[in-house]
């Protein structure tokens, strides 16, 4: 009976004895790359592309392909001759002129039966680069999705980064709010003490009481937030909504002195819509160049083999003759009313249009660099400021209690002391998650998510 009831203790006291599953900041990272389905839409799309740029490839090399034919015939074909009377020399008798007779009849031809079998080569010689063209412009697209790709990652990357940041900043609002209760708790105990040896009044008890309840709502409000980001960030990095989970932070100290320059420099060359534009702008030139090609002639070289029956090379029998050929075969649009023409202007235009794009998206992304970069300098000169002015909340909270513990203020001036203190502790607290989440966008305006590998083009 004994062992039954050890065991049964020991199954109520699993769920205080299991504990929250501690995840670092890059671990969260690596699971939401894993987990995040736009992120892996857009690799299978790079896939494609890489896929549609090695079949372009196969436009420089020969084709050969293999034609069988098996044809049944209804009728025979006959070929009539009319009487035919020949002359002809008999050189035994000195060369008289002598005759051959053929009368009319009628011959047929092949059989009911066709059979053709030929394989073919083919070469591209000449085209006026629209095999080259077509070829890069397959090649831009698979950077172009390559970027598509590293943008999705990076939004994931980001959005993981700030949903983990506010799990921190609301576990820290939550210590805030545990300590402000205790600390409005001992008041309230304190009082009660005094209280009863007529020291104080009841007023200044329900005054604190109210204090004391406020505290213990803050407290309920934090627990909440914590569980709701947690939700949030098991959402983000594919667990069960409601998994234990608990952030290992280690609050770096602010530095404040990000060179614009280098940042702004890391943002041009890996920022994915700047990379996506910059294929654009190739693709579009290579579309002018591939309408300009139209201008030029298209020269192929073929060889073929084929075996035939009924066999041409004996006069049409019932059997298979060979042969083989090979040459040369030219195409030249000569005149189409300038319409390749219109098409060159058209796609020059379109050239420029992606170019404005381009420098637009550059001027944007110097923009919200620096004001990035500002902004994380401005949280990391607010934290010194609000560190101080905790320190002085902190040492004005401990004169007070200490002046009221002699008497010497009421319990209003403690209650005032708190509340500065809890204030200070706040902007102290909302300082340092501020600065956290300007670092993790200055990170994704640098293009820091970004996959900085090179792209396989093999």
């Amino acid at each position: 009976m004994t062992g039954k009831i050890r065991i049964l203790g020991f199954l109520l006291l699993l769920p205080f004895l299991a504990q929250a599953e501690q995840l670092t900041l890059e671990q969260c990272r690596e699971m939401a790359m894993a987990h995040n389905q736009r992120a892996k839409m857009a690799h299978e799309n790079q896939q494609a592309a890489k896929q549609l740029r090695k079949a372009a490839f196969t436009s420089f090399l020969p084709r050969v392909d293999l034609l069988g034919t098996y044809l049944r015939f209804n009728k025979k074909i006959k070929v009539e001759t009319p009487d035919l009377q020949l002359p002809i020399l008999d050189m035994s008798t000195g060369g008289a002129a002598q005759s051959l007779y053929l009368p009319a009849q009628t011959l047929t031809l092949g059989e009911h039966k066709f059979f053709l079998l030929n394989a073919g080569l083919t070469q591209l010689v000449f085209s006026g680069g629209k095999a080259w063209e077509l070829y890069s412009i397959s090649k831009s697209y698979e950077n172009l999705t390559a970027a598509q790709a590293d943008q999705a990652m990076a939004e994931a990357l980001y959005h993981t980064t700030d949903i983990y940041w506010k799990l921190v900043s609301v576990g820290e609002k939550k210590v805030l709010a545990e300590k402000y209760k205790a600390v409005v708790s001992k008041h309230v105990t304190d009082l009660q003490n005094y209280y009863e040896e007529g020291l104080v009044t009841r007023n200044e008890i329900l005054m604190a009481s109210v204090k004391l309840s406020e505290a213990e709502l803050n407290v309920l409000k934090a627990n909440n937030g914590i569980q709701l980001a947690k939700m949030a960030l098991c959402q983000a990095i594919g667990l069960d909504l409601d998994a234990d989970i608990e952030p290992v932070a280690v609050f770096a100290t602010p530095q404040g002195n990000e060179a614009v320059e280098q940042v702004l420099a890391d943002a041009l060359k890996h920022r994915g819509e700047i990379r996506m534009l910059e294929n654009g702008v190739d693709i579009a030139k290579s579309v002018v160049k591939l309408n300009r090609s139209s201008h030029f002639p298209n020269i192929l070289f073929t060889a073929n083999y084929f075996t035939i029956n009924p066999n041409p090379y004996d006069s049409f029998r019932d059997s298979f003759g060979s042969d083989y050929f090979y040459g040369f075969a030219a195409e030249w649009d000569l005149f189409h009313w300038n319409e390749g023409g219109f098409r060159t202007s058209a796609a020059k235009h379109q050239e420029e249009v992606v170019k404005l794009q381009l420098d637009e998206a550059k001027e944007l992304v110097t923009l919200e660099v620096n004001q990035t970069v500002f902004k994380l300098r401005e949280a990391a000169v607010k934290i010194e400021m609000t560190s101080t002015a905790l320190q002085q909340a902190e040492e004005n909270l401990r004169i007070t209690n200490d002046n009221f513990s002699e008497g010497m203020v009421s319990s209003t001036i403690v209650l005032e002391a708190q509340t500065l203190w809890q204030k200070a502790y706040s902007e102290n607290s909302d300082a340092r998650a501020e600065y956290r989440l300007m670092h993790a966008e200055l990170e994704k305006v640098a293009g820091a998510f970004s996959d900085k590998g090179e792209n396989d083009n093999e």
